[in-house]
């Protein structure tokens, strides 16, 4: 069978930054027994958010890529419910920095033992994940990100008593009316970690219109000040680009439809700058 020529494995990864207290960070990889390539294109995914397990399940678009030469590589930041309850609370609240470390200080050690190259390596984040992916600190060591219903705005969406779930996540993200938990969620937010000294890839990301968890106006926030700050006038010919798809309904889960998995696709192969298979290739 297909899956017989495939390899599982968890790593447990401590790379050391002056701080013997760190804890060691999990990562499930998923690729072929024999890559054709080393290190070959990869997909890391993240998430560390509410407590919730990131697992290697079934995934049509993920299997496509391992069959197709890819490594997923998922991250199992703190934040998460990977390692018991207490995982989750250590990446949540005034604890949201930690996600965010776990996350450079996995890809660094990827990177240095050459699991994988930053030229070959894009990241998927689906809603809370994009808080960590799309973050410029967790950015840098990535060629692409592909968001899905993502949460960019964390100050602007917590501000928002009207939205359903503001009130009783205030305890995973802070209150922006706090000025303890105000200043350290402006740390922590895509949206205002964006910065033109700090080079950005390439973002595919897609949203339902009438999401109310990760709000539509949230995405073109972000957009309008990522191609403010990244657009070619800027930084020459080689600029990064965000791409925004919506559909007008669906809510929070509208994005997981194999159209939307071929544009996703599509897209990595060019923001990593691969040629694609041949269409015979797809079909077989």
């Amino acid at each position: 069978s297909t899956q017989s020529t495939w390899a599982q494995r968890r790593l447990m990864i401590q790379e050391s930054d002056g701080n013997d207290d760190q804890p060691k960070i999990p990562v499930t990889i998923v690729q072929q027994l024999k890559p054709n390539k080393t290190p070959p294109p990869t997909l890391l995914c993240v998430y560390g958010a509410y407590g919730w397990m990131l697992e290697p399940g079934f995934n049509p678009e993920w299997m496509w890529l391992i069959e197709n030469g890819w490594q997923i590589a998922l991250i199992h930041v703190r934040g998460g419910g990977e390692l018991g309850p207490s995982w989750h609370t250590q990446g949540r609240g005034r604890n949201r920095d930690k996600p965010l470390h776990d996350f450079q200080r996995v890809c660094k050690w990827m990177t240095s033992t050459g699991l994988i190259s930053k030229s070959h390596t894009a990241c998927y984040a689906y809603s809370a994940g994009a808080l960590i992916a799309a973050h410029p600190n967790c950015a840098q060591y990535t060629s692409a990100l592909v968001l899905q219903s993502p949460f960019l705005d964390l100050i602007g969406v917590m501000s928002r008593n009207d939205l359903p779930l503001t009130e009783s996540e205030k305890a995973e993200w802070g209150d922006p009316n706090n000025k303890e938990d105000y200043e350290h969620m402006i740390k922590v937010t895509p949206y205002e970690g964006l910065d033109s000294t700090k080079r950005m890839p390439s973002i595919y990301a897609s949203l339902a219109a009438d999401d109310d968890r990760a709000p539509l106006w949230n995405l073109l926030k972000y957009t309008h000040k990522y191609r403010s700050l990244f657009s070619k006038a800027r930084i020459g010919n080689s600029g990064s680009v965000i791409l925004n798809r919506f559909v007008t309904t669906g809510g929070h889960s509208a994005m997981g439809t194999p159209l939307e998995s071929a544009h996703r696709i599509a897209f990595l192969y060019w923001a990593l700058g691969l040629t694609p298979p041949k269409a015979t290739e797809v079909i077989s």
